[in-house]
């Protein structure tokens, strides 16, 4: 601890330690071979919840001693009249309450807590509430105690939410660095103060009013702390707060003798949605969703904000803070990014000087942003060049769908996303890149150019290569895979796809 002299202990007081730990070590394996052996045998009598009970007091981590007690708890239940299980329950929760005063973050011990609460038949969450205030009080930035909380209240209803929403409020105030308050506000605001639906709303979740005093109080955490983060992201919550109905936001045709349609919708469909599709009043289709859709067609959709707004910009007073600056860029991005695109390029790069911590974000942020400006202003239907883009990650392959031709050369991408679909590309140009794997590429390739990156093993682009069953040329030069044998890389190369016409090492 700080502050204190180190004392040297004699040899004697090792040795004493020493036998002490391993004296309690040896009883812990004993004990819990006693237990791993009685599970095994399925055992569900009163000594194994002592056994476990003795082993959680010390170490309450151990989520398999946790689920054996339950175990025990169901086998009890079916056995027992409600009074009797009830105590029973009182006594587990007991354990539990011990358990975290010896560590108030263990999952296990929470999610325990949560099974038997809502398997005791006379819960008493007013108790439990009670519980959670004395623990946020301890530690108010507890974010297991704040999902205890939640489910708390979500089982219980014995507070209101707009008792809730001052709660969280009072919290902030204490501490503006409060993740878990500024979360749970965000999910109780539309509750507290939905959306009208008036066009001074918006469009959004939350009402004009309560979103203008929310912006207030942002403000006045930003001034407090402005390197603080968590306001920050609250901040940006509130910015894009509008939600979009699930809309179309590309459809591809392939016309060939296998004709293929391709759908990318602005958010993930629900679960058991379905989509008709009608062509000329005919259902051509229909599309059930029997889970989430698949991210790779996903389009993030941007907030409805008003013509009106003006933006000045204090470059003093803005480098000061990279959280401020961040938000900056990400507001101009949403309002017009053709227009601010500079000072969005000159922002980031800024970002990447004053917080070099965080320089990885920055660039995927502006590979991003550059990616989405190349395809807006596109106008060439079959070949796009991302050539010298600075670009470290490729996303939005949905839109790479159409074209034939795609130059990805001299940029900084480290990989590509785990399948690439792209049905109608034949050129794909990979050279002066950071890429050591070649992902899973579901497209009629013929020529694929892969020169000057850090491709070192054969293994990283087998797999891949074996799908191209339509590749005829191919350039590995330039990569430490080509520092081999080149005669026997050549064979095991042509081994792997037999139409190759051109191979270059």
């Amino acid at each position: 601890m700080h502050g204190r002299v180190k004392v040297r202990s004699s040899e004697e007081q090792d040795r004493a330690r020493k036998k002490e730990r391993d004296d309690k070590a040896s009883a812990y394996k004993t004990v819990m071979a006693q237990i791993f052996n009685k599970r095994e045998s399925g055992c569900l009598d009163d000594e194994c919840l002592s056994l476990t009970r003795e082993v959680l007091c010390v170490n309450p981590e151990i989520a398999t001693l946790w689920n054996y007690r339950r175990e025990i708890f169901v086998e009890r239940q079916a056995n027992m009249s409600d009074e009797e299980f009830s105590l029973l329950c009182c006594k587990e929760l007991n354990l539990l309450e011990s358990c975290l005063r010896v560590n108030p973050k263990a999952y296990c011990v929470w999610l325990s807590r949560q099974w038997i609460l809502l398997h005791c038949p006379q819960a008493d969450w007013v108790r439990e509430k009670g519980l959670c205030d004395k623990l946020l009080n301890y530690d108010e930035r507890n974010f297991h105690c704040w999902d205890h909380r939640r489910f708390v209240i979500q089982q219980s209803h014995c507070v209101s939410v707009n008792q809730e929403l001052s709660f969280t409020y009072d919290k902030i105030a204490s501490n503006f660095s409060n993740y878990s308050a500024w979360h749970y506000r965000s999910q109780l605001l539309p509750l507290v103060h939905p959306s009208s639906g008036s066009p001074s709303d918006d469009g959004g979740l939350v009402s004009g009013d309560a979103l203008a005093k929310e912006h207030e109080l942002a403000q006045n955490a930003f001034f407090t702390d402005p390197d603080d983060q968590s306001a920050w992201f609250y901040h940006r919550w509130l910015l894009g707060e509008v939600r979009c109905l699930d809309s179309v936001d590309m459809v591809y045709l392939q016309v060939s003798s296998q004709p293929k349609l391709v759908i990318s919708f602005n958010q993930p469909l629900n679960v058991h949605q379905r989509l008709c599709i009608t062509m000329d009043g005919e259902i051509v289709c229909e599309i059930v969703c029997e889970g989430e859709w698949p991210t790779t067609l996903y389009q993030t959709t941007l907030p409805t904000l008003p013509s009106t707004i003006n933006i000045s910009f204090d470059q003093q007073n803005i480098s000061l803070s990279p959280r401020c600056l961040l938000t900056t860029v990400l507001l101009m991005q949403s309002l017009d990014p053709v227009k601010y695109s500079p000072l969005i390029q000159h922002m980031t790069s800024r970002l990447c000087q004053v917080d070099p911590l965080r320089k990885s974000y920055y660039t995927d942020l502006m590979s991003r942003f550059m990616l989405r400006q190349a395809l807006r202003v596109s106008t060439h239907l079959t070949a796009l060049d991302l050539s010298g883009m600075g670009l470290t990650r490729l996303e939005h392959t949905q839109y790479l769908l159409p074209y034939e031709r795609l130059d990805l050369s001299g940029n900084a991408l480290r990989c590509l996303p785990p399948t690439l679909i792209c049905p109608a590309l034949t050129r794909l140009i990979l050279d002066d890149n950071h890429l050591v794997a070649l992902p899973h590429i579901q497209a009629p390739l013929q020529h694929l150019s892969l020169t000057n990156n850090y491709i070192a093993e054969l293994e990283a682009i087998k797999e891949a290569l074996k799908s191209l069953l339509t590749l005829q040329v191919l350039c590995l030069q330039g990569n430490p895979l080509c520092s081999q044998g080149k005669p026997l890389l050549q064979d095991m190369l042509r081994a792997i796809v037999p139409g190759l016409v051109e191979l270059t090492l």
